[in-house]
């Protein structure tokens, strides 16, 4: 019998990378999208085509709690049983303290704490045994600060204490990590200014960013394989150079 994940912004970045983990060892994906409908719909003939199994795609707005909620809905009409569940979508803003505002503030935590909270929660009435919840944290939530994503920051910081309750509270069924990357290259810090980038790549002990393919095998190897693994945080930044 396939096997079923959910992971959250799986149509692009990151998240794709993670799907593609999951395709390739057979599972079935619900993957979840808030813009770029043309991007999701590229994406699932992607997945569907080359590793032939299902996708489905739901449009989600995570930063609208009853939006979340009407989705765990859907999912508990449809599918009798879930496996993993990878919450992944996050929002941030790049802003500078003076320019901060309450509504952007509670965005930013409502997309990446309160739904992975929602969509764990609710979902948990059909996870199977030996299922797994793998967040995806940040080091900015363990101690890469930085003003201009402080919403950002305490978000993940946030999200890697909710992971060691939820370890708690779903035990022994369900294992709950948290993956920790540092910086990874994509669109966003592919165009980042040059000079920043090289700054930032000179503090990482492998002098470079990471593909997010090496993250996703990270997630998947922790979501399926590394059965013993849990309520664990897993740091992923190819080191730190601290000493200053």
């Amino acid at each position: 019998m396939q096997q079923l994940a959910l992971i959250t912004g799986g149509h692009h970045s990151l998240g794709l990378a993670i799907a593609k983990e999951f395709a390739k060892s057979d599972y079935n994906l619900i993957i979840t999208y808030h813009t770029k409908e043309d991007l999701a719909l590229k994406t699932r003939e992607e997945l569907m085509n080359t590793y032939h199994i299902n996708v489905d795609i739901f449009p989600v707005d995570l930063s609208r709690e009853e939006e979340t909620y009407n989705f765990t809905k859907l999912v508990k009409e449809k599918y009798s049983s879930l496996n993993v569940i990878i919450n992944n979508a996050a929002y941030t803003v790049e802003e500078e303290f003076s320019k901060k505002n309450i509504s952007d503030f509670s965005k930013i935590l409502t997309v990446n704490t309160i739904a992975p909270f929602i969509l764990t929660k609710e979902l948990s009435s059909i996870l199977s045994d030996n299922s797994a919840v793998t967040n995806i944290s940040s080091t900015n939530g363990i101690d890469t600060y930085s003003p201009l994503t402080l919403e950002y920051d305490a978000s993940k910081s946030a999200l890697i204490n909710l992971t060691h309750n939820l370890a708690i509270a779903l035990s022994p069924k369900t294992r709950v990590n948290a993956v920790a990357p540092g910086w990874i290259s994509t669109d966003s810090t592919n165009s980042m200014n040059p000079l920043y980038k090289e700054t930032e790549k000179s503090k990482i002990l492998l002098n470079r960013f990471a593909p997010p393919e090496e993250i996703a095998s990270v997630v998947f190897a922790v979501s399926t394989q590394f059965t013993y693994m849990n309520d664990a945080i897993i740091r992923l930044d190819g080191g730190v150079n601290n000493a200053r």
